[in-house]
């Protein structure tokens, strides 16, 4: 069990680190080069007692796609994002879709809740996210698949490098491009975000961590 530890910033905790500029787009898209559909979310760290963001009904692990149709891949950084999640909580009532895993059986829950803020502006939402790019829409005879990812598990690493600093898809797909190695593939750390055991340091860890070659067209 890989157990990762997540940073705390001030109005909400992320896991994120700074914007990095993207390099020139794929010719060929990732999705297609690996046979599945590629959604780039974050992932529910940790949530504070008795925040707003428990009082919603959010749970450490599930993993966060959107808010009132504003998707992750929508605003510039992981910052971004949740600064403006916070922003629009404290103009009213806030539609947060969420996915939520109930075992291994099946796909995750589809489900929204309802995120409201008080009008102190010093209130925090409580919410500690973790950014991931998941696996969905599998192919059968697709390169992903072929390397053994199966469908919802989540790319944290490529390359030795973290998906913190990445947080559009397109940023992610032509940074990828630059990480090709003389193989002519990457090496993707996946795994699925769980909870973490009991006592554990951080809230929750990437279950069945394992590297994964996956190819990259050269450029």
């Amino acid at each position: 069990m890989t157990i990762h530890l997540i940073s705390i910033l001030s109005g909400l905790w992320l896991a994120a680190g700074p914007a990095a500029a993207a390099s020139s787009p794929a010719a060929e898209s990732l999705q297609t080069l690996w046979g599945a559909r590629l959604l780039h979310a974050v992932v529910i760290a940790d949530i504070a007692p008795g925040s707003p963001a428990e009082k919603a009904g959010m749970k450490i692990g599930d993993v966060l796609e959107s808010y009132d149709r504003v998707s992750v891949d929508d605003q510039p950084g992981i910052e971004e994002f949740a600064a403006g999640l916070k922003a629009a909580a404290r103009k009213g009532p806030v539609t947060v879709k969420l996915r939520r895993f109930e075992g291994d059986a099946g796909p995750p829950r589809t489900l929204t809740v309802e995120l409201r803020l008080p009008a102190d502006t010093e209130t925090r939402v409580g919410l500690a996210v973790h950014p991931g790019v998941f696996f969905l829409d599998m192919k059968e005879a697709g390169a992903a698949a072929q390397a053994g990812v199966k469908p919802w598990d989540c790319i944290d690493e490529v390359e030795g490098e973290s998906l913190t600093e990445r947080p559009r898809m397109s940023d992610f797909e032509a940074h990828v491009l630059t990480l090709r190695n003389k193989e002519g593939n990457v090496r993707a750390t996946i795994g699925r975000w769980r909870p973490a055991a009991a006592g554990a340091d951080a809230k929750i860890a990437l279950e069945g961590a394992r590297e994964v070659a996956l190819p990259v067209p050269a450029r």
